[in-house]
């Protein structure tokens, strides 16, 4: 590789790293506690305690970042929507014929509505929608 291309790299990484930090910067966080098992995106997360965090990414792709059982698991967004802010945030959990699926995230302090695309193997079932049952998971604020 040549002396320019290294350079290219290295100045490419330096402002993803400077992008990602400033992004987290701004991030909000909360937990909550799942109590199912449940699939977000491509994810299928065991029931327990998490910690939620949404960096403030002024382009796309959206990523929402959970942490538990020692792990964090980046969720794409599939389209981010905003409302007026609430004091409340909570996810909005589908049970699809037994399983449970996070559809969205409503973070009330910045009024943002985050739906996420559900399984390959559920979109067909997105026409019964309305027939699901939704549980409503309420967020606690964290220390950072």
């Amino acid at each position: 590789m040549s002396l320019l291309t290294n350079h290219i790299w290295s100045g490419v990484a330096f402002m993803a790293a400077l992008s990602l930090t400033a992004s987290h910067a701004n991030a909000q966080h909360g937990s909550f506690n799942l109590p199912v098992e449940a699939r977000w995106g491509n994810v299928v997360l065991p029931p327990g305690s998490y910690r939620i965090s949404t960096p403030m990414r002024v382009s796309p792709p959206r990523i929402i970042e959970v942490s538990g059982n020692g792990k964090t698991v980046p969720i794409m967004v599939g389209v981010e929507e905003s409302q007026p802010p609430s004091d409340h945030s909570y996810l909005w959990l589908l049970n699809m014929d037994g399983t449970y699926v996070v559809r969205e995230f409503h973070a009330g302090d910045s009024g943002k509505v985050f739906t996420f695309l559900l399984p390959k193997t559920m979109d067909n079932k997105l026409a019964d929608l309305r027939k699901m049952q939704a549980t409503r998971l309420p967020i606690g604020t964290s220390g950072q």
